[in-house]
């Protein structure tokens, strides 16, 4: 695959571990942390740091190309997803759910256009309970 494929813009080197981590996080649905994702990229980068993992994250959030989720629940997870979706988000285990609703997304050239801001990114998050925490009695 190519640069263009990764969605990389023109002033951005695919290096071997961004090409890894965007693989990992584009072919999951956990919305693992910094760590998880480094324990996979270590299978095929044997020299890989954890360090590394973390710069290349940071980067790839700032391009656009990765969402850094900041639950309250200890370490940042990551979504290889940037398209317009909600997570869900279980306040007493942390599991992280998707659900795609673009009619809720299309509001947003509507919001631009009112407020005259450029958006770049929207990030929509719910918080309750899960099924399981909920048949478990964890309410």
């Amino acid at each position: 695959m190519t640069r263009r494929d990764y969605g990389l813009s023109d002033n951005m080197r695919l290096t071997k571990q961004r090409r890894v981590i965007l693989d990992i996080l584009r072919n999951t649905d956990t919305h693992p942390t910094a760590d998880w994702v480094y324990a996979k990229a270590r299978r095929q980068i044997k020299n890989l740091s954890l360090g590394t993992v973390y710069r290349n994250l940071g980067i790839l959030t700032r391009e656009g190309l990765v969402q850094k989720l900041e639950l309250g629940f200890g370490q940042a997870r990551y979504d290889g997803r940037t398209d317009g979706h909600i997570h869900i988000v279980c306040d007493k285990c942390g599991i992280i759910k998707e659900m795609m609703q673009p009619e809720k997304f299309a509001e947003i050239n509507e919001i631009q256009d009112k407020s005259g801001f450029q958006i770049n990114h929207v990030a929509m998050e719910i918080h309750g309970i899960c099924p399981k925490c909920k048949a478990d009695g964890k309410e």
